[in-house]
């Protein structure tokens, strides 16, 4: 993928599995990609326990297939005053469609 915004980045998530390979609901995308402007990576959350493994498989997994660098923040261990800025404009990208 070279040119995608928020709503192409949900239909990968949902048309690659990611939300069942990795047993996800939800993914928040925050920071300059969630906001729509000119973007070097993809900022995400995730809400739901998952394991160091799977954390690494799952970021590898979307580095590999957007090639683009991916942070990710398991919400359990986040900062509270980053955790704070990142929900101020996060948008989720959800497993089901609405």
């Amino acid at each position: 993928m070279q040119s995608f915004d928020f709503q192409t980045f949900q239909m990968y998530l949902r048309t690659n599995q990611i939300f069942d390979r990795f047993g996800l609901d939800r993914i928040g995308v925050f920071g300059s990609f969630a906001r729509g402007e000119a973007f070097r990576d993809i900022d995400l959350i995730v809400d739901e326990d998952i394991s160091y493994q799977q954390f690494i498989l799952f970021r590898d997994t979307l580095q590999r297939d957007l090639k683009v660098p991916v942070d990710v923040m398991l919400k359990r261990f986040a900062e509270p005053i980053i955790l704070h800025r990142a929900m101020k404009d996060v948008h989720y990208a959800t497993r089901y469609y609405e």
